[in-house]
């Protein structure tokens, strides 16, 4: 049997999803936020910029990485674009927080270091892109 909700019902159920996705995907920025700071020096990235759906970091000053949130409702979807004077070097395959605030739907957003080494695991090709570049070079 059908049930209809009225207008106010859905309002207050999308709402109640907004808030519970927003929580999700500023769980995981405010992870790589303090990680990435933590670690600045480390691996020579830094946040250039934090919008309210798209983390910019910087890597060696020279490349920006943009990962930014698409999707508002359901899954969060994440993208990767590591930019060079704003041209795209490569793709990095998406990932996806899911609505039990799995990242992948494996990585809990509590495990903030299984979160941070998921972000090392996406710089990886770029460093290694970097790494050939200054091996052309020689």
């Amino acid at each position: 049997m059908l049930q209809y909700l009225s207008l106010k019902d859905y309002a207050s159920n999308i709402y109640s999803q907004k808030m519970n996705v927003d929580s999700l995907w500023n769980s995981y920025t405010l992870i790589l936020l303090k990680n990435i700071t933590l670690t600045e020096r480390l691996y020579h990235h830094q946040v250039a910029n934090c919008q309210s759906n798209k983390l910019s970091i910087s890597l060696f000053g020279t490349i920006q990485l943009n990962i930014e949130r698409t999707g508002f409702l359901g899954p969060i979807m994440i993208s990767y674009h590591p930019l060079i004077q704003g041209d795209s070097i490569m793709d990095i395959p998406s990932s996806y927080i899911n609505q039990q605030g799995l990242l992948d739907g494996v990585i809990s957003l509590s495990d903030k270091k299984q979160i941070f080494e998921h972000y090392l695991n996406k710089l990886l090709p770029v460093y290694e892109h970097m790494a050939n570049l200054c091996l052309k070079d020689k």
